[in-house]
């Protein structure tokens, strides 16, 4: 199927428009319009609330997407996409490939699916960033190979993962991690052999962390968090020889694999259990 080019000109969409490019135009899909399979190369895109994009791909720095409406399926290869007020990235199967641009705002809701940095091409690292993603129930962000998130929340019945990528096809290169910072759990957050800055887990929030190993190059990475908060409430287990740095500890915590733990409070609402033993230190 020969695909339409928009090059300067404004394209306005109420209807539906499919197999498409924009070079260096506009294109803005209105209440009840419906974009996909759009390569923005260079332009910018308007959905506005009850708009539709989806199956579409960023594959420029000067791409810009800015979404009210919905967003399904979406590869950002570089550029940026901004989610507004009430822009969703919804439905089951819905996934935002991240690898080299940014986004903003990003509300996942169930089966929704955010790869913040994603392993497309072996050996591959990537620089993607998002900024202050929502994960809704049912939803997953994904920080891996390079990737990191800022200012996260995690709602009840969501899941945010960061871990580290091996590349068993070069030996050479290093395992590359993602970083998630200034995380709020209400939800669930697992650290796989990647970082962690100043998470918060909140009331029926969980942390755990825990290495990850690579059978194909017999190499293992361990986790590390920074200034973690367990809140009233909040549980968080930390196995996998974790590194945990400045934690403070209101709700429980549950010490396994001798983690290294460094200049931990534990305040009066708090308990910890140490090691595989169960041996609690202070409540």
């Amino acid at each position: 199927m020969r695909q339409l080019i928009i090059p300067i000109k404004l394209k306005n969409v109420y209807g539906t428009i499919t197999n498409s490019i924009i070079n260096d135009g506009s294109q803005h899909i209105y209440a009840g319009g419906v974009t996909s399979g759009m390569n923005n190369e260079g332009g910018t895109q308007t959905i506005d609330s009850l708009g539709l994009i989806y199956n579409s791909a960023l594959k420029s720095q000067d791409a810009d997407l800015f979404v009210s409406g919905t967003a399904s399926t979406i590869t950002i290869n570089t550029g940026t996409m901004d989610i507004l007020n009430g822009g969703v990235v919804t439905g089951y199967g819905s996934v935002l490939n991240h690898r080299f641009g940014a986004d903003y705002d990003t509300h996942l809701s169930a089966g929704g699916v955010l790869n913040t940095g994603s392993q497309n091409e072996p050996g591959q690292i990537n620089t993607a960033q998002s900024f202050n993603a929502v994960i809704e129930s049912g939803g997953t962000q994904n920080i891996q190979n390079g990737g990191i998130s800022q200012g996260s929340t995690v709602q009840q019945g969501g899941t945010l993962v960061v871990q580290a990528n091996y590349h068993p096809e070069d030996q050479n290169i290093a395992p590359t991690a993602g970083v998630a910072n200034n995380s709020i759990v209400y939800g669930e957050i697992d650290n796989h052999g990647s970082t962690d800055n100043d998470t918060v887990v909140k009331v029926g929030g969980r942390y755990s962390s825990g290495y990850a190993r690579s059978s194909d190059t017999n190499t293992e990475n361990i986790s590390t968090s920074n200034n973690l908060l367990v809140e009233q409430g909040g549980y968080a287990q930390l196995s996998g020889y974790s590194a945990i740095n400045n934690m403070t500890v209101a709700g429980m915590v549950d010490s396994r694999d001798q983690s290294s733990l460094d200049d931990t409070v534990i305040t009066s609402t708090g308990a910890m259990t140490d090691d595989h033993r169960g041996r609690q230190l202070r409540q």
